[in-house]
């Protein structure tokens, strides 16, 4: 009994013991559980940790590069592969020189070996293929011990902030060196900056102008004037042109054109401005010239044809087309040429093109004809232009249609030679006449013979009907005796009622009186004056004359006396002059001017 009891108290122990293991297996498999609950969290907390550590990284604009202290990669964020432009997915574990470069050994000088050896930063500049710049900052990495485990590889591409740079320094450079006008301001109006130009249009140096507000630079009224288009540059952030005339201290007063261009910033905000302005005085100048010159082409009243030197029409102005009545589109590439009438040799062209090439210029009267054909006279001058070299590159023709200056010159010339009323003759063209008759016989032989003519009673006509009617009769006694006359021979009007007649080249004496006796006959028809017909006769003095000798005014004074000898005879006759009709002359005009004298003396 005892020992069953002893058993079952045995067997109690061991139930209790089992139960006292079982509840230690069971808190051993519950302190397993949290265990591999806790390794899970751990784990998944070392994942998430992971992945927002590559999450950071991939967000960050510059590449992130982990490599150990063998030199195989250990990270590439996503910058770093578009960067390096990395193709192998595999590339955790591989040498970097592989990954990276495609080689098989370190290159020469790498910055990673230097960060092991050193413990220390390594910065370094490389240029990649393709034109890409980097900036590498190669940092160590290091254990809870301070040694250095790896490298870790920042790089930033630089290849835009270079170009930037370098985009900047030439154009500071072209600043620097610039003709023009250069200020930059802040958005205060204040001077960031000029150029050694701008600073010397106001006679002061640039360090004397940065710093200060414009208005104490450019003055007050002038700013006033430019405040409105600087505050609407920063409030459209767009560029301004304009073109005005600015008083300058240190050069006067010019034509600018000013350029006004906003600086905006990444965010868009304008945070200043660039001033360029650009001397155009002498351009504005110039431009007003030819816009003048043009004005004066193209409203001159004198025709003007421009040419190249192979004579190709270039332009003509409107009075070119007025006068010659060619449109600018029939003439434009054509040559003058077209103008000739055909009046002028080539020795008068010839002699035109020798005055350009030694002259420059050519000036005189020329034949043209216009698009009607009809031959009109000019006054033409022809000018050779030349470029700063001295080589001819163009002609400029300038002409004026002088018919009208001729038709008046030809008037003048012949109320000079000819008496007004008749239109024959005058004492000056008989002159010239007879002298060249006389020329003329001296030369060919042969003779010629000068008749006298003067009216009987004339003056009764003049008294009793008056000077109209009697000039009536003139012109039909002018008629008359041209009709009777010769091509050759000249019927002269000297004055009053006097008329001249040159025969030129009479075979005999008898021929001037036969012409006389014509002459005296005609006059027996009547002359119709109104309502009046009137009877004129005339008295004819005839002498001749052989060459050699004759002398102009005895020839006329011969005929004068005879004249005045068949007055004497009873008129409407002729008289042949005999040299007794001298002496009888002379003694009239004594006795004539003695009896003036006796009647000046007794009244």
């Amino acid at each position: 009994m005892d020992k069953l009891q002893q058993t079952l108290l045995e067997l109690e122990q061991t139930k209790e013991e089992l139960r006292q293991s079982r509840d230690e297996i069971l808190q051993l498999r519950h302190s397993l559980d949290e265990d591999v609950t806790e390794k899970r969290q751990v784990k998944q907390a070392l994942r998430e940790s992971e992945k927002r550590f590559l999450d950071v990284t991939n967000a960050l604009n510059d590449a992130l590069i982990l490599i150990d202290n063998n030199l195989k990669v250990l990270l590439l964020n996503d910058a770093a592969i578009n960067l390096y432009s990395v193709t192998d997915k595999n590339y955790i574990g591989k040498k970097c020189h592989q990954v990276f470069f495609g080689c098989d050994q370190v290159c020469a000088g790498c910055p990673t070996l230097e960060v092991m050896r050193t413990g220390k930063t390594v910065v370094t500049k490389r240029h990649l293929p393709k034109g890409k710049s980097l900036n590498r900052h190669n940092s160590p990495v290091r254990d809870f011990d301070g040694n250095v485990v790896g490298c870790a590889v920042i790089a930033a591409d630089i290849t835009e902030h270079e170009k930037r740079i370098e985009k900047l320094q030439h154009f500071e450079q072209i600043v620097s060196t610039s003709i023009d006008m250069v200020a930059f301001f802040d958005d205060k109006h204040r001077f960031l900056a000029v150029n050694s130009t701008y600073a010397e249009y106001f006679g002061l140096s640039a360090d004397e102008i940065i710093g200060k507000h414009a208005a104490e630079v450019i003055g007050e009224e002038r700013y006033n004037r430019f405040s409105a288009f600087n505050d609407t540059i920063f409030l459209t952030a767009k560029p301004i042109s304009l073109t005005t005339w600015i008083e300058y201290p240190h050069r006067g007063r010019r034509f600018m054109e000013v350029q006004l261009t906003p600086y905006v910033e990444s965010d868009g905000k304008v945070t200043g401005l660039v001033s360029r302005s650009i001397d155009i005085t002498e351009k504005h100048e110039r431009d007003a010239r030819l816009r003048l010159s043009a004005k004066v082409f193209e409203n001159a009243l004198e025709g003007i044809i421009v040419t190249d030197t192979a004579g190709a029409i270039l332009t003509v102005n409107q009075a070119f087309c007025d006068i010659t009545g060619y449109a600018e589109a029939e003439v434009l590439g054509g040559n003058p040429r077209l103008l000739k009438s055909g009046r002028h040799d080539d020795t008068f062209y010839a002699d035109m093109w020798h005055s350009l090439a030694h002259d420059g210029k050519w000036r005189g009267e020329i034949w043209n004809r216009n698009k009607l054909g009809e031959v009109y006279p000019e006054l033409l001058t022809i000018s050779a232009i030349s470029d700063f070299t001295g080589e001819v590159t163009n002609y400029v023709a300038v002409f004026s249609d002088i018919s009208a200056l001729k038709q008046v010159a030809d008037q003048l010339e012949h109320q000079a030679h000819h008496h007004p009323l008749t239109g024959l003759p005058n004492r000056l063209l008989l002159y010239a006449r007879l002298e060249h008759s006389i020329q003329q016989v001296t030369r060919n032989g042969g003779r010629g013979a000068v008749m006298f003519l003067d009216l009987d009673n004339f003056k009764t006509i003049n008294d009793s009907l008056g000077h109209s009617a009697g000039d009536d009769v003139l012109v039909e006694v002018a008629n008359r005796l041209q009709e009777h006359s010769r091509e050759v021979d000249t019927v002269s009007h000297l004055s009053g009622d006097e008329f001249v007649i040159v025969l030129q080249a009479i075979g005999t004496i008898q021929d001037a009186v036969t012409r006389a006796e014509q002459i005296l006959d005609s006059f027996k028809k009547p002359y119709i004056v109104g309502d009046y017909e009137l009877y004129v006769s005339g008295s004819i003095g005839i002498t001749e004359f052989s060459g050699a000798g004759d002398n102009i005014e005895v020839i006329l004074k011969n005929a004068d006396a005879a004249m005045y000898k068949a007055k004497e005879n009873g008129k409407n006759c002729y008289q042949l002059y005999r040299p007794e009709f001298t002496e009888k002359a002379i003694e009239r005009v004594l006795f004539e001017g003695n009896l003036r004298r006796a009647v000046k003396n007794i009244s």
